[in-house]
């Protein structure tokens, strides 16, 4: 394991929420499945050596209702054990969420619900960007304990107005209900007097335009303009950020 302010390939694993870990290996298992162009399901399991036993389970749907209407959607859930020498304290934790959507042509409306039910934050390994959950966006990903949020999402792909390759994008996401009374030491948040946090609240406004190189030498390569607003309580900081994203994909063979 490597952190990216470091040359040294032997360094201990990091969670987003809970730290640095010091665990020996992590391994994961799983696969998905495409039961047909409208439905696929996805079954994973992984372990962060004496941390934790994470267990995944998700799928995704569409059903077309006329040649440019569809409905679409999807569930995701997790669960979370403690293993071997509790590096991350005692916990056993679950989060789900669900989606469900209409595309009308070039347009297409969301709605997702969240919620964990428990006690800690639903942790993951920082720099893999590895929680695969629907209000889990570009900054916060409303998996506080307890917490449960809402987001509705809008996207327009400009190529039916004559633009291929260009699409927008904006969803705005609100979480409630965040709750630090029964966290283990590892996840405990509390106050400037000492006291647990309760009763957090937050909010996400994310604004994207994207462009795909549609031909030539630079066919594939894509360029994002995103800009994020979030506001919150105590437990999470206010931000105003904007992100240039270049990905351009390599034929290897």
């Amino acid at each position: 394991m490597s952190q990216p302010d470091s040359s040294d390939m032997n360094e201990n694993f990091e969670t987003y929420y809970g730290g640095p870990v010091d665990s020996p290996w992590i391994a994961y298992f799983g696969g998905d499945y495409e039961l047909n162009k409208n439905l696929s399901f996805s079954l994973y399991s992984s372990r962060l050596k004496d941390a934790w036993n994470q267990y995944y389970a998700g799928t995704t749907w569409t059903y077309p209702l006329a040649n440019d209407l569809a409905l679409f959607g999807g569930l995701t859930y997790y669960k979370a054990v403690d293993e071997g020498k509790q590096l991350l304290g005692e916990f056993d934790n679950n989060i789900w969420s669900g989606r469900v959507g209409v595309k009308l042509g070039a347009h297409s409306v969301a709605l997702s619900h969240q919620q964990n039910n428990g006690n800690d934050d639903f942790d993951y390994l920082r720099l893999s960007d590895s929680i695969f959950l629907d209000n889990s966006i570009q900054y916060s990903d409303f998996n506080s304990p307890k917490e449960r949020s809402w987001m509705a999402r809008y996207d327009l792909d400009m190529t039916t107005y004559g633009t291929p390759g260009l699409s927008f994008m904006t969803r705005y996401a609100r979480g409630s209900d965040a709750d630090y009374s029964n966290a283990n030491s590892v996840y405990m948040r509390r106050d400037a007097d000492g006291n647990p946090l309760t009763d957090q609240k937050r909010w996400e406004r994310d604004v994207e335009v994207k462009y795909v190189v549609q031909s030539g030498s630079l066919k594939d390569l894509s360029l994002r303009l995103r800009q994020a607003t979030t506001r919150a309580t105590a437990f999470e900081s206010d931000l105003n950020e904007v992100r240039v994203i270049v990905e351009y994909p390599l034929a290897v063979l």
